[in-house]
């Protein structure tokens, strides 16, 4: 009769088999009895990194938790992973971005072969910004308010005396919230004989 300490969960690494003769009997036979090793090597488990979008201006912030493991046995599990991508910065242009996956963090990963696949990091291109009719104060300063905007994203506040001007004056350059781009007061306004504005990423 073989036994072993090993179960369905048992850690990987090796397990003594113990051989008894339990009711084996014969007059004709003397019977040696060896015990045997059971080897438990690490079972394949896949983390796949979760597809993901964002907004060109925006930088792409990972929590470590976007991902989907498989493969799994027990009371295991996978709390965090290191994920990556070279779209993340508020810089990186539209177009598609592997996310990298790697450092799975978690209990007991150490009876895993771990393997990673890639997922995809989209960036799309930012809503303009409309500016709404300046707003005039009787301290000659000019109020500045607009319709638009990605949360996250900066955009310039630009002003030129002259409209075809090929030279724009950077004023400020503020990040939009989640009711868009916040008002400007342009306190160089006083005294100008002619304002025009834009806004630009």
């Amino acid at each position: 009769m073989l036994t072993t300490l090993a179960g369905t969960n048992s850690p990987v690494g090796a397990y003594a088999i113990s051989n008894r003769l339990g009711s084996l009997t014969s007059t004709n036979y003397t019977f040696a009895l060896t015990n045997g090793i059971l080897t438990v090597t690490q079972a394949s488990l896949t983390i796949t990194a979760s597809n993901s979008t964002k907004v060109y201006g925006q930088t792409r912030i990972f929590a470590g938790t976007e991902f989907a493991a498989s493969g799994l046995y027990g009371t295991d599990s996978v709390t965090s992973v290191t994920l990556t991508s070279t779209g993340a910065p508020a810089t990186a242009a539209v177009g598609v971005y592997p996310i990298l996956a790697s450092g799975a963090t978690g209990r007991g990963l150490g009876n895993y072969a771990i393997g990673y696949v890639d997922g995809i990091l989209t960036v799309t291109p930012s809503t303009p910004v409309t500016l709404n009719i300046p707003l005039l104060l009787v301290d000659g300063t000019i109020r500045l308010t607009f319709a638009g905007g990605d949360a996250g994203v900066s955009y310039r506040i630009q002003a030129s005396s002259n409209l075809n001007s090929p030279t724009w004056n950077d004023l400020a350059t503020n990040e939009a919230g989640t009711n868009g781009l916040p008002g400007f007061t342009d306190l160089t306004a006083t005294n100008q004989r002619a304002r025009f504005y834009r806004t630009a990423k």
